[in-house]
């Protein structure tokens, strides 16, 4: 008896379902081909009742390592550096939610937002200080590499229930997780479905990324001596003329 009651004490602000609802993508594939500046992807939602919504995408996960610089004698030098737990690569949110709403509803979902689950390996070398700075540099660089993308306000899926997700031009290949969550306005019932979207290189370039990742030291080697082989070139056809 003690366990359905707190089953219908929890039910209102948990309760998963799918029905009523639908989504679609306007693509569910990028190819990166040569000159790749980005896409945008439409994501419509149609619902048959009046909700608050939370949209997330989420990207491949990926390793950062995060220097921070002192200044000394007038040089500035990388003094210390934080090394991340894989986290993910790109990560896109957009809600008709004021920033209160989407923190309360945040934490019941576990959605991650605004780097609050970014950890680092080496941690217990740095004060707590240094690691909130680290977090915030780290989310501030993905925020201007278009990476992290967090849009509040946005007009209800009543007057207009297509979103759009922007795709930057240097994203990691890989699957990129979509999420829908639906609030339903009364109730508060949360209705949530999911789709991918799968981005993927142009065979040449996926194999030349494979190989940079595989092989990032010979990249250097080979990216700088052709540089020089190519000045060298240049500064003989200058000399002849």
């Amino acid at each position: 008896m003690r366990v359905i009651v707190l089953l219908l004490i929890f039910l209102p602000c948990k309760a998963f379902a799918i029905q009523n609802f639908e989504i679609s993508l306007s693509s569910n594939q990028i190819v990166k081909s040569k000159g790749f500046k980005g896409a945008n992807i439409a994501l419509e939602i149609k619902a048959d009742f009046p909700t608050q919504f939370i949209v997330e995408v989420s990207g491949p996960k990926s390793q950062y390592r995060i220097w921070q610089k002192e200044k000394k004698f007038g040089i500035w030098t990388k003094s210390k550096n934080f090394i991340t737990h894989k986290v993910s690569s790109y990560q896109f949110m957009a809600t008709d939610m004021n920033s209160a709403e989407l923190d309360r509803f945040s934490r019941i979902l576990l959605i991650d937002i605004f780097g609050r689950r970014i950890s680092f390996i080496n941690q217990e070398q740095y004060s707590p200080l240094e690691m909130s700075g680290a977090v915030s540099a780290l989310f501030q660089i993905q925020k201007n590499s278009m990476y992290y993308l967090t849009l509040l306000n946005q007009e209800n899926l009543e007057g207009n229930n297509v979103v759009q997700i922007p795709m930057a031009q240097n994203i990691m290949t890989g699957d990129y997780k979509v999420q829908v969550y639906l609030i339903a306005k009364g109730d508060k019932k949360i209705y949530t479905k999911s789709a991918e979207i799968n981005v993927i290189r142009e065979e040449f370039y996926d194999r030349f990324e494979q190989w940079t990742r595989n092989w990032p030291n010979l990249y250097v080697i080979l990216s700088i001596s052709i540089t020089f082989i190519f000045g060298w070139i240049v500064n003989l056809i200058l000399k002849r003329r």
